[in-house]
């Protein structure tokens, strides 16, 4: 498996906490999962986050194409949304990798 993909996490402050390039997709993923809920708590909290995954980078070191980028999201019915432009309503939804959508 490729391992050029890469998970970043950290507070608009500059806090930083995970930032990981050398991962496979999988290993990516399950670090977005396993961040998911003190993502979720800290904007609960008023943090403001950003995360993002990367796929495609040229070698190991490399952060490649975004894949998930999360910059000062909000949270509808547990799960973060995200506007997609300035002047549009609609919105992209995010959620741990492999949940089902939540009901209603």
């Amino acid at each position: 498996m490729k391992k050029n993909c890469a998970f970043q996490y950290y507070l608009q402050d500059g806090t930083l906490i995970c930032d990981k390039t050398g991962l496979t997709m999988g290993e990516a993923k399950s670090l977005f999962n396993e961040h998911y809920p003190d993502m979720i708590s800290k904007v609960k909290r008023g943090y403001v986050i950003e995360v993002a995954v990367y796929q495609n980078g040229k070698d190991e070191t490399s952060y490649g194409e975004k894949l998930i980028h999360l910059s000062d999201p909000e949270i509808e019915r547990g799960i973060f949304g995200s506007g997609d432009t300035l002047f549009e309503t609609t919105k992209t939804y995010f959620r741990p990798f492999n949940q089902p959508k939540p009901k209603g």
